[in-house]
């Protein structure tokens, strides 16, 4: 929960932010933290309004939060979800002072699964045709107000998101590729949980005689894959998975309740210790230039390491986060943000990776969200490619002594393997501009964004 009202607050551009938190049914510290960031919303010049149902239910917390506001723009989110600086922008340009009834999200960033079978099925998952270039959900989705005049009410659903799309033809929405939302992948039973909850979702909207939501068509699907001789290898786990799916018999909540309790990350902002790792070579100004602008609103401290100085001299405190950028290679401002929201919202990894060294492009790093050839996704690290390496408080005070010496000499393989022994997870983020398949974002007129 933390990480999504920060990241609703760390929005940038003129946008005029009502972020409504319903909790339904919570046990956890839900409102409590909502509350807590009462004041940093007021200072950002944002309201933030808490609602306490005491009945879980998430179609009757959407309604709860619509009553309580109706604006032009109504963004949905669940708790889980944490959106790249620029999101509600984008949907406010694309869905504002429209008349025409529209439907939007941002490119979703998925975690994915370290399990084999949840990972193959989500490799083929996410390069399905209707979900690879479409407005899939995920637990992030606007209306403008014409959209949001096609129902009245939520009804009681497993699928709020499938619902939503079923009342936009596919050329009344859009996704937005040039911003992002992250999300987990779900593994293992909550995977066949979320799947089967996806298929009686569908049922749910053919008994209420509305259009099937597309995304979850399996028919014929496979067939896409033949020129795809990459994602050969994972299709044995998707038959298994959707075979494992269709044999199971009612529902799993097991999902929903986790990923309601994930959100117990602190309520303030990080604050970095960066530092440029020049190893003898002229570090450029318009480097440090960048890097400040870009972390402006962060608190930081920017320190050029040379000979053994590669470490801040002292253990980090509990907020802090130590970046090491390589002074040979420009700045990916993009991917050191995401570096920062993948951070927030999955602190266990501990180690995180983005950004391209010089000269290596899409082969020598992590696929680029232009012009790639699979959707970008956050992937164990193996090998700590790019220009960025994030290392949390955690797993900077569990690597002990050997951290100095395995920093100093460059040797990445190796601080992954030792955090992995220290019971971390490194991750590998995307490198690039944000645009899903190579495809360029679906142009739409710019034009206040609501958030229940």
């Amino acid at each position: 929960m933390a990480a999504c009202l920060l990241s609703l607050l760390a929005q940038r551009g003129a946008v005029d932010i009502n972020v409504v938190v319903v909790a339904n049914g919570c046990t956890d510290r839900t409102v409590e933290i909502a509350e807590g960031l009462r004041d940093a919303a007021r200072a950002a010049g944002h309201r933030l309004s808490v609602l306490e149902l005491e009945e879980a239910g998430k179609a009757r917390a959407l309604n709860a939060a619509d009553r309580l506001f109706r604006g032009d723009i109504h963004v949905y989110l669940d708790a889980d979800i944490v959106l790249s600086s620029g999101a509600l922008a984008a949907l406010h340009r694309a869905l504002a002072d429209r008349p025409e009834p529209l439907m939007a999200s941002p490119l979703p960033i998925p975690l994915l699964p370290a399990g084999h079978l949840a990972r193959g099925y989500a490799e083929v998952w996410m390069q399905l045709p209707s979900v690879a270039s479409q407005v899939v959900g995920l637990g992030c989705y606007a209306v403008n107000r014409a959209g949001r005049e096609r129902w009245s009410e939520m009804p009681e659903l497993v699928a709020d998101d499938a619902f939503v799309r079923a009342r936009f033809s596919e050329h009344e929405r859009r996704l937005l590729a040039d911003e992002c939302f992250i999300y987990e992948f779900p593994s293992g039973r909550d995977l066949l949980g979320v799947l089967a909850r996806w298929r009686e979702g569908n049922r749910e909207l053919a008994r209420l005689s509305t259009r099937d939501d597309p995304s979850v068509r399996l028919r014929g699907a496979l067939a896409t894959f033949a020129a795809r001789p990459r994602l050969w290898r994972w299709l044995p786990s998707f038959a298994l998975v959707s075979a494992a799916v269709r044999l199971r018999r009612g529902r799993s909540e097991t999902w929903f309740h986790a990923r309601r309790a994930a959100g117990g990350a602190r309520a303030a902002p990080p604050r970095l210790w960066v530092g440029v790792a020049a190893r003898g070579l002229p570090v450029e100004e318009r480097l440090l230039a960048s890097l400040e602008e870009t972390l402006t609103g962060v608190e930081h401290t920017v320190a050029l390491l040379e000979g053994s100085s590669t470490v801040p001299p002292r253990e980090l405190d509990g907020r802090e986060l130590l970046l090491i950028l390589e002074a040979d290679a420009p700045l990916d401002t993009r991917g050191l943000e995401l570096l920062l929201l993948v951070a927030r919202r999955f602190p266990q990894a501990g180690v995180y990776a983005a950004g391209e060294r010089p000269g290596t492009g899409a082969r020598g790093a992590p696929a680029a969200w232009s012009g790639a050839a699979e959707p970008p996704s956050i992937r164990d690290a193996r090998i700590a490619s790019g220009s960025l390496l994030l290392i949390g408080p955690a797993a900077w005070a569990a690597l002990g002594e050997r951290r100095e010496a395995i920093l100093l000499a460059h040797e990445r393989p190796a601080l992954l393997r030792l955090a992995r022994r220290r019971g971390f997870r490194p991750l590998q983020l995307p490198a690039g501009q944000p645009r899903r398949l190579g495809e360029q974002a679906r142009s739409t007129p710019p034009s206040t964004h609501s958030s229940p």
